[in-house]
């Protein structure tokens, strides 16, 4: 299924882990605004572009859930890294005249990098299913979300995959615990604690959070209170 005239839509694994629920294979892919130049490019006409699979594990388990951008970063940890007044790594963006940089404001308004060949590769496909095939705006065409005032109308690009079309459910189910059982006891490499499946890491942030909360800096408490402000809301009366 494509969707047109459309916004920023979150994360794509909100889309993709309401399939897994349901015992289906969940994929979801958005194009975005024009913030990332092409692998061996000065010149963006590419968005972050993510997508995200996401697969059922069996009944009472978590899926298995990928969701990346095609760049080396999203767009939102530049943003953060610059209220928290944090540098950012190099390689993750540079200057409006193609210079590498640790700035994120100098990040802001120069362009993101693909996450190498591949990534600008992948990020061109999901603009052409997301953007080009739905008759929604794709490529430099897209205004960007914050700095410009007409919508965006992007595009995004959904599948979902019936297991049960495919060989019966418990038997995929007994499958697929056998690959998650031969990832997770691999053995470490050097430096590293355990292997993880796509997704266990932020599934395990997520429980702990709903759990205990959610750490935020000064400066991005200070930012959801203006907002809260401006739009009459009290976020101390939700504390």
């Amino acid at each position: 299924m494509g969707v047109n005239n459309s916004n920023h839509f979150g994360t794509c694994s909100y889309y993709t882990r309401m399939a897994a629920a349901e015992g289906c294979i969940g994929i979801a892919m958005t194009n975005s605004s024009a913030m990332m130049v092409p692998f061996g490019s000065n010149e963006p006409s590419l968005g972050t572009n993510p997508l995200s699979i996401a697969v059922p594990a069996g009944e009472g388990k978590d899926p298995v859930v990928l969701d990346m951008a095609t760049s080396n970063v999203a767009r939102g940890k530049i943003i953060l890294a610059k209220t928290k007044g944090q540098a950012i790594p190099e390689g993750w963006a540079v200057t409006k005249d193609g210079e590498p940089t640790t700035d994120p404001i100098a990040a802001l308004e120069g362009f993101l990098l693909p996450m190498g060949s591949k990534g600008s590769g992948l990020a061109i496909m999901v603009d052409i299913l997301s953007g080009v095939l739905t008759g929604a705006l794709f490529g430099k065409r897209v205004p960007r979300m914050y700095e410009d005032p007409e919508p965006q109308r992007i595009g995004h690009f959904f599948g979902v995959i019936k297991v049960g079309a495919f060989m019966d459910v418990e038997e995929f189910g007994s499958r697929i615990q056998e690959k998650i059982d031969e990832t997770v006891n691999s053995k470490p490499a050097k430096g590293f604690d355990r292997v993880y499946m796509p997704g266990e890491i932020e599934t395990l942030k997520m429980k702990r959070q709903l759990a205990e909360g959610i750490a935020l800096s000064p400066a991005v408490f200070r930012d959801l209170e203006q907002t809260g402000h401006h739009y009459g809301v009290d976020i101390h009366s939700y504390l």
